[in-house]
């Protein structure tokens, strides 16, 4: 598929092969150059605001995989959908080409319905994950989340078996110093 790029204030086209060009440039000894905007935009001969809204728009055209893994939803309205996360799977994807996430399964569940993320857990962590079918409620679900507004509960495993029934842990969290991606209760944590 061809795009072509019409940029208003100067009439100019960019032909979508122009960019791929220019991100694919090499050195002397044939290793690629990881290129950001400001290199793009001495490629093309654009101005950096100009190269940085046309490389947001041709990644906008690049479509996100669909995933056929299945889902669990939970709750699922005209506005919400909210799956089961399984262990092992990330929210979201990590390039728009790359699919193993919930997103990418509900792409391939839904018909196409790109969701937009409303909370994330981490990859090991099980549990319900949100996500909005429309987009104009975004901000506000956002918000909610930010000022703590919404209520999130969490069950935790342990080892052993404790003498409580329940507890409430108010205690500040941070990265591990044992394993890099986990979070431990730490000095300096929020």
């Amino acid at each position: 598929r061809k795009l072509i790029f019409y940029h208003r204030q100067s009439a100019d086209f960019f032909n979508f092969s122009q960019l791929v060009i220019a991100f694919r440039q090499f050195d002397s000894e044939g290793t690629r150059l990881r290129q950001g905007p400001p290199e793009i935009a001495t490629k093309l001969n654009l101005s950096l605001p100009r190269a940085e809204r046309l490389l947001k728009a041709a990644l906008r055209n690049v479509p996100l995989a669909a995933d056929q893994d299945p889902i669990e939803v939970v709750f699922e309205d005209d506005d919400f959908i909210a799956l089961n996360k399984p262990y092992g799977v990330i929210t979201a994807p990590k390039h728009r080409y790359v699919g193993g996430s919930m997103v990418n399964r509900v792409i391939g569940n839904r018909n196409g319905l790109e969701p937009a993320v409303l909370h994330r857990l981490d990859m090991n962590t099980t549990g319900v994950v949100l996500f909005a079918k429309v987009r104009d409620i975004v901000p506000a679900v956002h918000l909610q989340f930010r000022e703590k507004t919404a209520r999130k509960e969490y069950i935790a495993l342990v080892a052993g078996v404790p003498k409580w029934t329940s507890c409430l842990v108010d205690a500040p969290i941070g990265h591990s110093k044992i394993e890099k991606v986990a979070r431990a209760v730490v000095k300096d944590g929020k």
